[in-house]
């Protein structure tokens, strides 16, 4: 009963889980129990009150506090150090091992300030009581004896707390154990190095007290810091581990092995330490298979049984490394420590980080997979979005382009009414008319034919754009459509007194193409420069080059900026100038101009500097009657 709080408590104290401490102290506190305040219940009642407290949220965090860390670290301390202390070398009582070292080291790295005062007061405990009851021999009693297990306790917490600090510095607040390099760390740093403190300390003390002859000040130190760092090696790694997540899986066969490996470790020990037979290094391999098949966990487990069962055959004079002096049966034994379990926790230390890189690259690529999953299904969502909105669009750019064609159709019936019986009115079949009816009549059908000719705009630019504009070629007279073009707009020259020269190579005859749709496109380029163009002259010219046929109309009117070439061939556009906005007109010339070219075959450009004019050319290429 008194041993099972002892480990419980400990291994709460290293793993930081709340259940197992409180579990650790259960069996304390129901001893405490019964004399307050449960004095008087029952012990089934006690029983359920503290497994009740162990239990309960709001306690745990009470129970864990410093004053329940600190007795958990120096009762298990005090405890480990009084058994280390039954295999005591003379003088001073100095042990060979001692793993309550190793246990001040892992608990204070683990717990932090809160182990260091229970670090403390197990070593004064532990101290004192030896001298109480004369395990420790000791010149004087009382107060002398405290203060000498005062010195030697404030010895071992120095040591514990330098210790701790430096492994967490230069390992990098990562844990001693996930690395070799961090392994080096701990044995060099933890176990060599920061032992040296203590038994500074409690040589100086026991010497001052009378308890050690300064002549033999050295040899006790040597012997003190020897068993020190042996039990830091041995005890501070299995803390550690145990402390730490264990990444191997438990099944039976795991267990089976783990069970094989154990007792295969026990007969050797039995043979080496109890039977003196000289092969020790031949634990080495028993070691590695413990760092190979159980990690840090396995090999520190393994050291540890190594460690004691070499521990009690030395004591006993029955292992390869009695039969010298004490001083060097500790030193052999602590040689042997140093290298194998040295080894073999570098090794385990080497696969614990191979093991963790192999984990990371495994959680990296999991998480690219789960990114390019991810992608890939915001693709698909995205991809089955944008085709329904295609459609969408599509549909209604049909709708559209339907509605527009059924509308101008609509629209250009009572259109071409209204122009055919204004022109009769005019012609005076019907009758005279005065000279103020005659101008009203002339804005009428100047009205009604501008509005035929933007309502045939829209007609063809909704064909083109619905894929129903069929174009036909056929021979005709290139030069003969070129006249008719430019006999067409010569009114509006006149009007606005401007000058329109054609200029036509000598090649220039029977084409092979739409002739409809080139008299279009031509027409829409003289409107489009008489329009923009107050001043100066317009020329159309033709010629036949590289077996192309190149068309450019070029005026002296205003011209186009650069900002303004992204969409001049855009429907329903129009150059943003004073100008253009006192000029009827929906912006759809230019880019039935630029349809019709394509749909020819052919494409269209446009050159232009503002304020000097610009030129547009078609460019069509060669056809022959069949194509």
């Amino acid at each position: 009963l008194c041993c099972l709080p002892i480990r419980w408590s400990f291994s709460e104290v290293l793993s930081h889980r709340c259940p197992y401490i409180l579990k650790s102290l259960n069996l304390a506190f129901i001893l405490i129990s019964c004399i307050h305040p449960f004095r008087s219940a029952s012990s089934r009642e006690i029983l359920t009150q503290g497994y009740w407290i162990m239990n309960n949220s709001d306690i745990k965090t009470r129970f864990v506090s410093s004053p329940v860390a600190i007795l958990s670290v120096a009762t298990v301390y005090a405890v480990i150090a009084k058994v280390s202390f039954l295999f005591t070398i003379p003088p001073g009582n100095i042990t060979p091992i001692f793993p309550a070292a190793g246990l001040a080291l892992a608990a204070v790295m683990i717990m932090r300030r809160d182990a260091l005062i229970g670090v403390w007061l197990g070593s004064f405990a532990a101290n004192t009581i030896s001298f109480m009851d004369g395990s420790m021999p000791s010149v004087h009693t009382g107060m002398p004896n405290l203060l000498t297990g005062a010195f030697i306790g404030l010895g071992a917490m120095s040591g514990a707390a330098t210790g701790a600090f430096l492994v967490r510095h230069f390992c990098e607040d990562e844990h001693p154990l996930q690395s070799g390099r961090n392994v080096l760390i701990l044995v060099t740093v933890g176990a060599l190095g920061c032992c040296l403190i203590s038994p500074t300390f409690g040589v100086l003390g026991l010497s001052l007290g009378g308890n050690i002859p300064w002549e033999r000040f050295g040899y006790s130190w040597l012997t003190w810091w020897a068993g020190d760092a042996a039990g830091t090696l041995v005890a501070a790694p299995f803390f550690l581990a145990w402390q730490h997540r264990h990444p191997f899986p438990e099944n039976a066969w795991r267990i089976l092995e783990a069970a094989i490996l154990g007792g295969t470790t026990i007969l050797a020990c039995f043979f080496v330490f109890f039977r003196n037979i000289p092969c020790e290094y031949g634990l080495l391999p028993l070691l590695l298979w413990a760092a190979f098949r159980f990690g840090m966990r396995g090999v520190t487990t393994t050291a540890a049984v190594i460690a004691l069962l070499a521990t009690i055959g030395t004591s006993r004079g029955s292992s390869p490394f009695s039969g010298g002096t004490a001083n060097e049966s500790l030193l052999l034994m602590n040689s042997f420590f140093g290298v194998t379990i040295t080894c073999a926790l570098f090794l385990s230390g080497m696969m614990e980080e191979r093991r963790r890189g192999e984990k990371q690259i495994q959680q990296l690529h999991e998480d690219l997979q789960q990114h390019a999953a991810e992608l890939e299904r915001r693709v698909d969502e995205r991809t089955a979005e944008l085709a329904v909105a295609k459609d969408r669009a599509e549909a209604a750019d049909r709708l559209k382009s339907a509605f527009l064609a059924t509308m101008s159709h609509e629209l250009r019936t009572p259109l071409n009414s209204i122009i055919g019986f204004t022109g009769i009115i005019l012609q005076g079949l019907t009758g005279p008319l005065n000279p103020e009816q005659s101008k009203q009549l002339e804005m009428v059908s100047r009205s009604a034919r501008h509005l035929l000719a933007l309502i045939n705009d829209v007609l063809d630019i909704s064909k083109i754009e619905a894929g129903q504009l069929e174009v036909k070629c056929a021979p005709f007279d290139l030069r003969v459509s070129i006249e008719k073009a430019v006999d067409s707009v010569k009114l509006l020259t006149e009007k606005k007194k401007l000058t329109l020269r054609v200029e036509l190579a000598p090649e220039i005859g029977t084409w092979v193409s739409d002739e409809r749709r080139i008299e279009q496109i031509l027409i829409n380029l003289l409107n489009n420069a008489i329009k923009f163009t107050e001043h100066g002259h317009i020329t159309l010219a033709a010629v036949i080059a590289q077996g192309a046929l190149r068309i450019s109309v070029t005026d002296t009117g205003i011209g186009i900026k650069s900002s303004d070439f992204q969409k001049i061939f855009q429907p329903f556009r129009q150059i943003d100038t004073g100008l253009a906005r006192n000029y009827e007109g929906t912006g759809l010339g230019l880019a039935i101009c630029q349809r019709l070219a394509e749909l020819l075959g052919g494409k269209i450009d446009a050159k232009s500097e503002w304020g000097k004019g610009s030129t547009f050319t078609v460019v069509l290429p060669v056809r022959n009657e069949d194509t």
